[in-house]
């Protein structure tokens, strides 16, 4: 009897082997990577907020005796007078009402208010750092939204202020509301949303005043997700309009006026910073002749002209150098490359344009890092980019795979963590803490109608004694 044997199963094919060495990435994110970049995006809010508050509530017990000054000299005062019913408009020539009023309703529940400009800064930040995340998700993906938060987060100049008693995180969240209701959001309600929050950015700092063109122009070329581009528009100027012309009326009706104060940072800049000229110098000798800015210009405008050129590319420089660092600096000139590559650009034009829009704010005045902070999402944006995008994203090994890439980012992004941490140690070390104890004497030996004569106000507000300011003199007599 002939046994027969099965046939032999034919040989299936070597599944080819995984490249050693592979220049891009895939081109997508799976479903599982968005879910952990968005939960990990979460947990970098948490660890923020924690950070921020740990800081406010421990070294940073007062106020520095610069840019913190002006809480304790008039945001303060100003903030009292709200809560007792008093509106000054002539308060405001420089920055708007809003600051003071969130800092009022803030603070009811405080008996410090320094501690509820501190928790204002902080839930500010947080508020800010979030809206930015999304928005940068919903315009290209979560794994570059993650990163340019982390950008974000770990710039210097952005946790200072995240525990500051200053306008500039509450100015930061509103830029970013509006930018994320203009940007991320579809529906007409959120085009006229849109238009009131960014008025009352304007109102809390003028120059976000490019809030206006930016959402115009976005909404007028497609740039958002409105399909009705000319009613949006209507209503987004109109929400603009509906805080701000009431406010302008009753400023007048009140002694107000329309001209601002603005125009002395343009002056100083031009004529006396640029010949290293003090601010108190300005102030004594140099600010009475300049009433408006056509003062300013008129003095020389050859040299208007020249600073203002030369300020383009030295803002520009000092972003890099101060505000960035230049590891991160770098990232973001590179990420220019990758993000045009890539579609980046082409998805996030809007954004950039209301970057650029503020830059140009700030071009006539002295450059400094908090006015430039509503800039950093923006070159956190292009330092992503670099990051994120899948084009040589350089990888080796086979099973698992090594991102150079992704190396990179963590390196550059470590370097902006010890360049933060370092320049926090920096500012925390200088705190004037001895004002805390002389207050504390103070406030035991002074009389009902006694006065302080001061420097700087801290030692009055913690003394709670009203101050008055030290003279323009060189000698005690």
């Amino acid at each position: 009897m002939t046994k027969h044997r099965a046939p032999k199963p034919p040989r299936r094919a070597a599944a080819p082997r995984a490249p050693w060495f592979t220049l891009h990435a895939p081109t997508l994110l799976s479903d599982a990577e968005t879910r952990l970049d968005t939960r990990l995006a979460w947990v970098f809010a948490a660890l923020l907020a924690i950070a921020l508050f740990l800081v406010a509530t421990g070294p940073h017990v007062v106020g520095d005796a610069f840019t913190e000054t002006d809480f304790y000299g008039a945001y303060a005062e100003g903030a009292r007078l709200l809560q007792q019913g008093q509106i000054d408009p002539t308060r405001y020539r420089v920055v708007g009402p809003g600051y003071e009023a969130a800092l009022a309703l803030f603070g009811l529940p405080f008996r410090d208010l320094l501690l509820a400009a501190e928790m204002l800064s902080l839930v500010s930040m947080v508020a800010g750092w979030l809206l930015w995340v999304v928005l940068l998700k919903r315009r290209t993906d979560a794994r570059l939204a993650l990163i340019a938060g982390a950008f974000i987060a770990l710039n210097p100049t952005f946790f200072r202020y995240g525990y500051s008693a200053t306008t500039d995180a509450l100015a930061f969240a509103l830029q970013a509301l509006a930018l994320f209701l203009l940007l991320a959001r579809s529906g007409l309600a959120s085009a006229a949303l849109a238009g009131v929050v960014a008025a009352l950015a304007f109102l809390t700092r003028y120059n976000a005043v490019y809030l206006l063109p930016a959402g115009l122009v976005a909404l007028w070329l497609g740039g958002t997700l409105q399909e009705r581009r000319g009613r949006a528009a209507l209503l987004f100027a109109a929400g603009f309009v509906a805080p701000v012309v009431p406010w302008v009326l009753f400023s007048l009706a009140r002694g107000g006026a329309l001209g601002l104060e603005l125009h002395h940072n343009i002056a100083y800049d031009v004529f006396a910073r640029s010949r290293k000229i003090p601010w108190d110098e300005y102030q004594e000798k140099m600010q009475p002749q300049f009433k408006t800015l056509w003062d300013v210009i008129a003095k020389d405008p050859a040299a208007v002209i020249k600073r203002e050129l030369f300020n383009v590319w030295d803002h520009l420089r000092l972003d890099a150098e101060k505000l960035l660092r230049w590891p991160v600096a770098a990232a973001a000139l590179i990420g220019i490359g990758f993000a045009w590559v890539d579609g980046t650009l082409r998805r996030t034009w809007p954004v950039v344009l209301a970057g650029a829009l503020l830059f140009l704010t700030l071009v006539p005045v002295f450059h400094s890092e908090r006015y430039s902070l509503p800039l950093v999402p923006i070159y956190a944006l292009l330092a992503a980019a670099t990051f994120a995008s899948r084009r040589w994203a350089l990888a080796i090994g086979r099973s698992r795979r090594l991102w150079l890439k992704a190396v990179v980012a963590v390196v550059v992004l470590a370097l902006s963590l010890f360049a933060s941490v370092r320049y926090q140690v920096r500012s925390l070390q200088p705190l004037p803490i001895e004002v805390l104890e002389v207050s504390r004497t103070l406030r035991a030996l002074k009389g009902p109608s006694d006065r302080l004569l001061a420097r700087k106000p801290h030692i009055a507000f913690h003394g709670q004694i009203k101050m008055v300011p030290f003279p323009f003199t060189k000698n005690l007599p």
